[in-house]
């Protein structure tokens, strides 16, 4: 069952987004975008009316009472128009609920954001996304081209006319596939396991092939340097995985990236876990004949080069 349509006007909203924290700049650009998009639906969504009909009679009363209460078998052109009504209210219902979400996700992220507050999101990508958004009749599309709203809305530019086209061509099959390996990601990457079989196989392979990562056969790899004293640092979001071993050493690790697309596809996803990732690429790393120790923690002191909160230490 698809969300309530609730009112949607967007001083409202403006009002809602504000109490939430957010920024003026994403306020501006998020009710702009509502303007473009929904147009006079912003007001009929005040109309007391409920489902798809009855905001096609608060929308087109006359037209459709005229339509409807005719004693005589409909024109062929009028059936045609009586049944663009309603498909256009079917639209426009798609969009109401794809901008609920997306105000539940700015929401929900509050504060300002990385771009410039007088920035708007570009028209053209306003008319690509609504032809996308509009035929969005499952919660599953809704919610997900809502969280896409919600980030150009934060981030102009967040998302490309590449990574639109594909998420609306986007299937459950790879999209759960696509979840379950970006589950696996550290700073845009995803650390390649060794030998690829079965299951695995098919998993990374099919998302090569859809164009969201690379490296899938092993060739690519991240790296890091030790120092002249034996010593090197891997920094991810949130933790740092420090490494001993042969000093003036370039440590590789092979790993699959992800592409362009990919990126812009990862803040859709639930945010991995990073601890236990982290101590994945440190068992791999434990391979290398040059690391004599690898240490995880949460925090870096650079002018000690120490690690606090240590969550996995492993000397070799």
């Amino acid at each position: 069952m698809s969300k309530e349509i609730a009112p949607l006007d967007t001083i409202g909203v403006a009002a809602k987004l504000e109490d939430g924290g957010v920024s003026l700049g994403v306020r501006s650009r998020f009710t702009t975008a509502l303007d473009r998009l929904l147009g006079r639906y912003v007001d009929i969504l005040h109309a007391h009316a409920d489902g798809i009909e009855g905001r096609v009679r608060a929308r087109n009363a006359q037209r459709l009472e005229e339509l409807e209460q005719q004693q005589r078998p409909l024109e062929v052109s009028e059936l045609v128009e009586h049944r663009l009504l309603i498909e256009r209210a079917r639209k426009d219902d798609n969009l109401a609920s794809v901008a609920l979400e997306a105000v539940d996700r700015i929401r929900e992220a509050g504060g300002s954001a990385d771009a410039d507050e007088t920035e708007l999101i570009e028209d053209d990508w306003l008319n690509i996304f609504k032809g996308h958004a509009e035929t969005a009749s499952s919660e599953r599309m809704r919610a997900l081209w809502g969280r896409v709203l919600a980030g150009e809305a934060r981030v102009p530019g967040a998302f490309s006319y590449a990574t639109l086209r594909f998420i609306s061509e986007l299937d459950r099959s790879i999209a759960e596939r696509a979840e379950r390996a970006f589950a696996k990601v550290i700073l845009n990457m995803i650390v390649h396991p060794g030998e690829l079989a079965g299951e695995l196989f098919m998993l990374y392979g099919s998302l090569e092939q859809r164009g969201l990562i690379s490296g899938f056969e092993g060739m690519q790899s991240t790296t890091i340097k030790l120092g002249a004293d034996g010593k090197g640092f891997f920094i991810g979001q949130d933790l740092v995985l420090a490494l001993e071993g042969k000093p003036d050493t370039m440590i590789r690790q092979a790993a699959m990236f992800l592409t362009e697309i990919g990126k812009e596809l990862l803040p859709l996803l639930p945010k991995p876990d990073e601890a236990p990732l982290m101590k994945e690429m440190a068992a791999e790393l434990s391979k290398n004949k040059d690391v004599t120790k690898i240490t995880v923690g949460r925090k870096i002191s650079f002018d000690k080069m120490t690690l606090d909160e240590v969550l996995y230490e492993r000397p070799l």
